[in-house]
């Protein structure tokens, strides 16, 4: 694996061929709407650990890498939310 301390490293450089080709296949399967439970679990979870590094750092030494890193995780963190978020807690208008 190569050092994922920088967001900018593309996400096929981090990932192990056997890895890549279980991201791919699980994607895959999501998008046609036939991925297994275990894929459905798998991608989200890739996409919040991963791909969006909800729960890693925002800063960085230069400004540049540390608002790329914030936007990225701040996906990864409404992604969070939405899947915690109490349905019964919403309220019609």
């Amino acid at each position: 694996m190569s050092d994922i301390s920088k967001p900018y490293i593309p996400w096929k450089k981090m990932l192990t061929p056997e890895m890549l080709k279980r991201v791919s296949m699980a994607f895959k399967c999501l998008s046609a709407g036939n991925a297994s439970e275990d894929q459905q679990k798998f991608v989200l979870d890739y996409l919040i650990k991963i791909g969006c590094r909800a729960y890693d750092t925002d800063w960085f030494l230069d400004e540049r890498t540390s608002s790329f890193a914030a936007g990225r995780r701040f996906v990864g963190q409404q992604i969070v939310e939405m899947v915690n978020l109490p349905i019964g807690s919403i309220k019609e208008k």
